[in-house]
């Protein structure tokens, strides 16, 4: 075989399988990405059907990220200090409920653990009791119901951003979206919709011992 055509030959080789080489390579790597992207996805479809903290983010229809949107339900955890404080009308109620309903939750068992529930139980409670602090404990009218959920939605979102070690990083997990979400819904669930399950229970007589379901139904004391 000619010296030139056996160059030739060898630099084809050669050439080639380098390619070869390449082009494995870059599928190798692919199938890793392909694979760790499905391994993320599956997690956090499990952390949304488990109930997981909202620091994880799901993935849309289109299959990117997204911020999750069950924090508009936050206010199914922040609706016993306004309730308490509506119906019992006492100083340190909210705070008071807020403790005892942590303390529940973490007896039990949770995720957070029970030093984690107990502190964002109080911020909450606290949070709420000050809707009513600042009208000096003399309204208890609808607005400021509202006004405590939105609060106690304010101290839930506070708790998880400082606990979280996020910073000042107002577009992270635990930023705006996270506190508009869980203000809404404080406000929605916890504030008013607390006032209105307070006035349905106190027509039905439950609440006569205290002067809120009294003044419900029209009866004096």
């Amino acid at each position: 075989m000619p010296e030139n055509n056996r160059s030739r030959k060898a630099h084809y080789y050669g050439t080639s399988r380098e390619y070869r080489s390449i082009i494995h390579s870059e599928s190798q790597v692919a199938r890793r990405r392909h694979r760790r992207r499905i391994g993320d996805r599956r997690g956090q479809r499990a952390d949304l059907l488990a109930g997981r903290p909202a620091d994880r983010r799901t993935l849309d229809r289109t299959g990117r990220n997204r911020p999750r949107s069950a924090r508009l339900f936050n206010g199914l955890w922040l609706f016993a200090g306004p309730l308490a404080a509506i119906i019992v009308r006492k100083p340190g109620a909210a705070v008071y409920a807020e403790i005892v309903a942590g303390i529940l939750e973490a007896l039990m068992g949770n995720m957070w653990g029970g030093l984690a529930t107990f502190l964002i139980a109080l911020v909450q409670g606290v949070c709420a009791e000050l809707a009513f602090a600042i009208v000096r404990y003399r309204k208890w009218t609808l607005p400021v119901a509202a006004l405590s959920g939105a609060l106690s939605g304010v101290g839930c979102w506070a708790y998880s951003f400082i606990e979280n070690l996020q910073g000042i990083n107002l577009a992270g997990s635990y930023g705006i979206v996270y506190l508009i979400t869980t203000v809404v819904s404080g406000l929605l669930i916890a504030g008013i919709l607390m006032w209105y399950l307070y006035r349905a229970i106190a027509r039905t007589g439950a609440l006569d011992k205290f002067a809120s379901g009294r003044e419900v139904r029209g009866i004096s004391a």
